[in-house]
């Protein structure tokens, strides 16, 4: 089984609405391929910047070849919404990990 954890550091002007299209948008629409299961969108308490908030959304997926096609094919269209709604004040990183 593998964890996909997306890390999205948001300014502070825009947290909250970052906050609520991670929820209402983007996950709804990885859960909608029927590849993930257990969503979970958290805040990450560690705040390397006052000015920052971070919110990590990890979803379970079979394996890893499911999970890097969706992130590398069909999620390039939520990445590049994120991109024209915040530019440079929302940036993200994925990790991949095996659930032992």
């Amino acid at each position: 089984m593998i964890l996909l954890n997306t890390t999205f550091i948001s300014h502070n002007t825009h947290s909250t609405e970052v906050a609520e299209w991670l929820r209402d948008v983007y996950m709804p629409a990885a859960q909608s391929t029927g590849l993930f299961t257990m969503p979970l969108l958290t805040r990450v308490l560690t705040n390397v910047d006052p000015d920052a908030t971070s919110y990590a959304l990890q979803m379970r997926c079979e394996n890893l070849n499911d999970a890097t096609r969706w992130h590398d094919v069909d999620a390039t269209a939520l990445r590049n919404e994120i991109k024209s709604r915040w530019g440079q004040r929302v940036l993200f990183f994925t990790t991949y990990m095996e659930i032992l």
